[in-house]
């Protein structure tokens, strides 16, 4: 995975990453809910349902190209996202999602 690292809105610093992977796109809770409302949630996970990747990389400094190269998913892991948390322990929202073997 590549991304930039991204700035902290509040002026704090970005603390830490958290990357999950599912096999069906990852999605937030008020989408889940807008899926499971249209009888579709089967098709998409929620943020909190989807699985942990280990070792995830130390944030840099803002603006930063990172790159990850995540070992140890199923095979059929093929939807990744990130969230980052600040130094006050506030999350952000979900990334982009990367999707491959598609």
């Amino acid at each position: 995975m590549s991304f930039t690292a991204p700035a902290d809105e509040g002026g704090g610093k970005v603390g830490r990453y958290q990357l999950k992977y599912s096999d069906k796109p990852i999605v937030d809770y008020p989408k889940f809910l807008e899926m499971f409302a249209k009888n579709a949630d089967s098709t998409v996970t929620n943020w909190w349902m989807s699985a942990n990747v280990n070792d995830e990389p130390v944030p840099e400094a803002p603006g930063t190209k990172q790159s990850f190269t995540v070992t140890g998913t199923p095979s059929n892991a093929r939807s990744f996202a990130v969230v980052s948390y600040d130094d006050s322990f506030s999350r952000s929202g979900i990334s982009n999602l990367a999707m491959v073997g598609k």
